[in-house]
């Protein structure tokens, strides 16, 4: 359910399919305005934004209709920028793309591929076309995007002037096409990270290959040069857009806007969606109504990601001679682990007690 025609699309499609149909479940009992649009995948290796989601083994199938029947559109999230000709046949790529509504790409080969095999499907330029300092943005970089593609991602970096108080670039964004824009609310990066191309080059390369050496490099890269670790921070808090700041894009003609964070636990993107989509006078309600919902997602969904994290810890630990550098990986990691759990807790205690537990 859309409402003054403004397209949510969010995070969570496969991996938080139940939290977001909870979601549904309460706007639509409510009258409520919820998602269009919902994006995610398995892991393959067109996927390039982020590294491997650890599902359940065996992994079960992608449902694509429960969305569908519901109106909602599923967008997959193939935006590798290390692609090549001989990976345009991948099997298991290919079979998504036969079910899904609409793709967010990063590659120009894969873009003129998909618009010749699958004309069908709405495409959108993903934001890792875009990563260019924040300098050099301008209005014609999108512009000729936008006539690459059916919408093209604003990142949050172009979208923000650099001046400490972190003011929207009004100019700047009053130039852009209402109807190509897409515009991200939030992020998990730091404003202008300069370290931003490398890690996604690095995350596409090893969903491409799949090798250990490849996600050795990818965690070495992320612990060293990464300056918002998104297991610590969640969202970037520079890069967020208020509500105020949304209200202000809608009554200047944009409609279609995008919440990140595929990568991090369900409760978050429950939390980011009840923020930006439920109108604030009715927030404290839908928080009350889902918080048996999140308290049980900040607990479940953390806890597999770290005792994944765990596990390798204590297996390179187990492998002497443990060097040097591998002590100091460990040790730094455990205060990272810890932040992570505390996180949780804290978020669960944050939602209010639903009425049934306070009797």
């Amino acid at each position: 359910m859309t409402i003054d025609s403004v397209r949510w699309k969010v995070p969570g499609f496969y991996y938080a399919d139940k939290a977001l149909l909870d979601f549904l479940r309460v706007t639509e009992d409510c009258g409520l305005p919820a998602f269009a649009e919902v994006y995610g995948t398995i892991t393959c290796k067109w996927d390039g934004g982020r590294g491997p989601n650890f599902a359940l083994s065996p992994a079960p199938a992608p449902d694509f209709e429960q969305y569908r029947k519901k109106g909602i559109q599923v967008y997959l999230p193939f935006n590798s920028n290390q692609l090549t000709a001989e990976d345009l046949d991948d099997e298991t790529a290919n079979k998504l793309l036969r079910d899904a509504d609409g793709v967010i790409i990063a590659s120009d080969l894969l873009n003129r591929y998909i618009q010749d095999k699958y004309p069908k499907l709405s495409r959108t330029a993903s934001t890792i076309l875009s990563i260019i300092p924040h300098k050099s943005k301008t209005v014609d970089h999108y512009r000729k995007l936008g006539d690459e593609y059916d919408k093209v991602v604003i990142g949050t970096t172009h979208l923000f002037n650099a001046d400490p108080e972190r003011s929207l670039d009004w100019k700047f964004i009053d130039q852009l096409d209402r109807d190509k824009s897409e515009i991200m609310v939030n992020d998990t990066c730091v404003f202008d990270c300069p370290n931003r191309r490398t890690h996604h080059m690095l995350v596409a390369r090893y969903n491409k290959m799949r090798t250990k050496e490849l996600w050795q490099e990818v965690t070495q890269s992320f612990r060293s040069h990464c300056r918002a670790p998104l297991v610590v921070k969640g969202m970037a808090t520079d890069m967020i857009l208020t509500n105020s700041m949304v209200s202000t894009l809608k009554e200047m003609g944009f409609r279609h806007f995008k919440l990140v964070g595929r990568d991090l636990p369900a409760a978050y993107i429950l939390t980011e969606m009840a923020r930006y989509i439920i109108p604030e006078r009715l927030q404290s309600f839908v928080n009350l109504t889902l918080s048996d919902v999140v308290r049980n997602l900040a607990i479940n969904s953390f806890v597999p990601m770290l005792t994944h994290h765990v596990k390798m810890a204590l297996a390179d630990a187990s492998n002497p001679p443990a060097s040097e550098a591998k002590r100091q990986a460990i040790s730094s990691f455990v205060p990272v682990l810890q932040s992570s759990i505390n996180k949780a807790l804290d978020l669960a205690r944050g939602f209010p007690t639903p009425p049934d537990a306070q009797r």
